[in-house]
């Protein structure tokens, strides 16, 4: 009778904790796929930032370039087409930031590649020294 009691017992412990368990389980879940749901829209927002900015330096940079080409064709002062050179410069450094954030956050090698190429075109080729 005392060991009927007792198996009763933690058979009554043991529904009583798979019904506790249960609820949990679900609240778990439910966290973790928020969890994946809240860094999904993190990824997601930190690539369209880097790509936004990688195109915004290139913009800079390439009226940077169109200055200082421009100048140099219109024969200004020096002092000028050196300024405008530290410019470009500046501009041109300004690029590599948003292009490596691009290159770690973005897998797709189609995007890569796309990133690649507007980095390399935006350092045209100005007549005199660079």
């Amino acid at each position: 009778m005392a060991r009927d009691l007792v198996d009763a017992h933690d058979a009554a412990v043991a529904g009583a904790r798979d019904e506790v368990d249960a609820p949990v389980g679900f609240q778990v879940r439910a966290v973790e796929r928020q969890v994946r749901v809240s860094h999904g829209e993190a990824i997601r927002r930190d690539r369209l930032e880097a790509v936004t900015a990688l195109a915004c330096a290139a913009s800079d940079h390439r009226r940077a370039m169109w200055m200082r080409g421009d100048a140099i064709l219109k024969g200004v002062g020096t002092d000028r087409i050196e300024a405008l050179r530290g410019e470009s410069h500046m501009t041109r450094s300004a690029i590599t930031r948003p292009l490596v954030t691009l290159r770690v956050l973005i897998e797709d090698q189609t995007v890569r590649a796309a990133a690649d190429r507007r980095f390399r075109a935006s350092a045209p080729q100005l007549p005199g020294r660079c």
